[in-house]
């Protein structure tokens, strides 16, 4: 590419940082509390970056969340959304609601709002 040809380039940069905005401002994952806080200590044992999912899963276990480990392993495509989108605690659950989202999700590979 020549050096003076950048405007398709920083249009697609553009467009990327748009889709991205767009994925963050989207609905946090809901998640049961106890779950949460399993995440949460995991996440400040520092023991391990929290998208490497075995290694979360098993840390969980580890630190006497069982409850966490089996979610992130029910629901590990949630999990992924919910580490860049947010996570809300919640007292119920709707599998249903999790199914679309988790669908969702993977049919727009988290770039469309």
């Amino acid at each position: 590419m020549p050096h003076g040809s950048t405007g398709g380039r920083s249009r697609k940069v553009r467009n990327h940082l748009s889709r991205r905005r767009c994925a963050v401002e989207q609905t946090k994952v809901p998640i049961p509390a106890d779950v949460l806080e399993g995440l949460e200590a995991v996440r400040l044992s520092g023991k391990t970056n929290m998208l490497d999912v075995p290694m979360v899963t098993k840390l969980a276990l580890d630190i006497g969340y069982p409850e966490t480990a089996l979610w992130v392993r029910e629901h590990q495509a949630l999990y992924v959304v919910g580490f860049f989108r947010g996570f809300e605690a919640t007292d119920r659950l709707d599998e249903n609601v999790l199914r679309e989202m988790a669908e969702r999700f993977l049919d727009s590979e988290g770039g469309d709002c």
